[in-house]
């Protein structure tokens, strides 16, 4: 039989894995605002793996999703959707790099955070573990 003792400690650390769980998220996202002049290198240098987002001279706000854009000379083509006076409107086209004065990539590693999740996990199930033995030595 467990015992009160025994129930808080399993409670504390169910709440210590949960708070490096969020933790864990959060240092697998990462976020890259970009302004002026160096819009046209950034997305120069860009592979389209990460998600992007961008604000034209005329306050449109475009996002595509990752390898839904790429840049070709001083063009960005893509697929996404395109927030303006409150509508979501799905887009298809091009986007000179002259008209571009914002851009934001966002990037999430699932795969890292899925690992780190699991790691926690066994750390986790050995911490619950090594009480259920060191309990039923002491009974």
């Amino acid at each position: 039989m467990t015992s009160i003792n025994e129930h808080t400690i399993i409670k504390k650390y169910a709440i210590y894995f949960l708070l490096l769980s969020l933790i864990n998220l959060w240092g697998c996202y990462s976020f890259e605002h970009i302004r002026g002049s160096e819009i046209k290198e950034e997305l120069a240098q860009d592979d389209g793996r990460r998600d992007l987002s961008i604000v034209t001279k005329d306050y449109k706000e475009y996002h595509f999703e990752s390898f839904m854009y790429t840049v070709v000379n001083d063009t960005l083509l893509g697929t996404g959707k395109i927030h303006h006076l409150n509508k979501e409107i799905r887009f298809q086209g091009k986007i000179a790099l002259n008209d571009i004065t914002d851009i934001e990539f966002k990037n999430t590693n699932i795969i890292g955070s899925i690992g780190m999740v699991l790691g926690l996990l066994t750390v986790f199930g050995l911490i619950i573990i090594v009480i259920a033995i060191s309990n039923d030595k002491y009974s």
